[in-house]
């Protein structure tokens, strides 16, 4: 599965983002951003399938490629909220934001 299709499930953000802020987290303190137990269970198979995080004993954490997608994913949070203001800018950005993502 793409990383752009991954990042585009709910939660899936959420859990790269407290990844990044917190470093090595148990399943059971992602739970804070992903309540369901079999979504959490889900997401975190396919982020460590795609690479995007690991899984080192009971403890998840972010990989290098997992901070790229989150980067990515946050500058297209960021086109999208801003850019019914400037959709000129929205324009102009998208396509280096899209190029950034099919390197991943």
């Amino acid at each position: 599965m793409s990383a752009l299709r991954i990042l585009s499930k709910t939660g899936t953000v959420e859990i790269l983002e407290l990844l990044s802020n917190m470093g090595k987290l148990r399943s059971a303190d992602l739970s804070r951003v992903v309540k369901n137990p079999r979504t959490l269970s889900v997401r975190l198979m396919e982020l460590a399938d795609a690479g995007l995080i690991k899984r080192e004993g009971k403890f998840y954490q972010i990989t290098d490629q997992g901070g790229v997608a989150l980067s990515l994913a946050m500058d297209v949070q960021v086109i999208f909220l801003v850019a019914p203001c400037h959709a000129w800018a929205s324009l102009h950005e998208f396509p280096r934001v899209f190029e950034r993502f099919s390197s991943l």
